[in-house]
């Protein structure tokens, strides 16, 4: 059995509207709780100190595409706890 959880979400909107997105995610990245959901489908993220950033962008002709991609990997304390190391000499 599976525990991958996947939302997706496509719509046209404004640009005042993407900045607010864009806001929401910041707030989310700096409080380490990102909820995202719609009328049928919720996914919670709790984003870490260490993300993965990836941008790209593209121009052909009069079409433009800006795709910004951020991962990382939630783990539970005890993990942290786990991967510690203790050095004695």
């Amino acid at each position: 059995m599976s525990d991958t959880e996947r939302f997706e979400h496509e719509s046209i909107e404004t640009h005042k509207s993407i900045s607010e997105y864009l806001t929401a995610l910041q707030e989310g990245f700096e409080n380490g709780r990102i909820q995202l959901t719609t009328e049928k489908k919720e996914i919670s993220l709790l984003p870490n100190d260490l993300l993965q950033l990836s941008i790209k962008a593209r121009k052909k002709g009069d079409k433009s595409k800006l795709t910004i991609k951020v991962s990382w990997r939630e783990s539970d304390e005890k993990e942290k706890e786990d991967a510690r190391i203790t050095i004695q000499t």
